[in-house]
């Protein structure tokens, strides 16, 4: 399918339709959040937060993980695309991709974005360089005192927005406070140790075998790691082979 992809498609045709379906997404996922209403009825009612319910993106994709996942995807297809054509059309998928990655409040898309993107950037058009990495720490660290201080402005006033601000400020906070980071790194403990046990680490305990689905029906358990879930579930032979191709 790629190789027929590559050889009989515009990419670029491609890619926009990536991004102009990402921004479609964008305008659903900002109707659920501030209308408070899913596209498709969900058992899921929101998130209880200072005394207002506050709900998480997910269209038609039934998981706020994988709706980010797809968001931040498209946007970092739209990120490069504006990076090797600045027109006003690749900045304004660009940023309103961004918008729908971020309404899903998932903090492992919207860091893999940001990771992506630093990456395209530092190394497209040939190596890294010096000058490169420094431009990069200091968008971060313009952009960073940006959020920090729009976030504390706008969250004292609305509760939509003070949960949001809140997830993404519990991205760097590692500590006991935290229960969703420590209970993350408890999953990964698990999860590895797992891998130890036995033939596991060559042969995986099976597909399908981890994740939200597989603990609530069949006595799985969640890995909150990608890598890990293809290694604990496909073991290192296919795992290996599942990331080189």
């Amino acid at each position: 399918g790629i190789l027929f992809l590559l050889e009989y498609c515009e990419i670029k045709r491609i890619l926009k339709g990536l991004k102009l379906t990402g921004i479609v997404l964008s305008i659903f996922a900002i109707y659920e959040v501030f209308s408070g209403k899913y596209l498709i009825q969900s058992s899921y009612l929101g998130i209880m937060y200072d005394g207002s319910r506050v709900l998480r993106a997910m269209v038609f994709s039934g998981s706020f993980l994988t709706f980010g996942t797809i968001m931040a995807m498209i946007s970092v297809v739209s990120f490069y695309d504006y990076y090797v054509e600045k027109s006003k059309f690749n900045l304004i998928c660009l940023v309103v991709n961004l918008v729908g990655l971020v309404m899903s409040s998932s903090r492992g898309p919207l860091v893999s974005f940001i990771c992506s993107a630093i990456v395209v950037y530092v190394y497209i058009g040939g190596r890294a360089n010096i000058k490169r990495v420094i431009k990069v720490l200091f968008i971060v660290l313009f952009a960073g005192a940006l959020l920090i201080t729009l976030g504390t402005i706008l969250s004292k006033s609305n509760s939509t927005v003070a949960f949001y601000w809140d997830r993404f400020q519990s991205i760097l906070d590692w500590t006991e406070s935290s229960a969703s980071n420590t209970s993350r790194i408890s999953c990964w403990q698990y999860s590895i140790e797992t891998f130890q046990q036995g033939t596991n680490w060559l042969f995986g305990i099976g597909p399908s075998a981890t994740g939200a689905r597989a603990k609530a029906n069949w006595g799985g358990f969640v890995t909150e790691s990608g890598l890990l879930k293809r290694f604990v579930e496909l073991g290192t032979v296919v795992a290996v082979i599942y990331y080189a191709f």
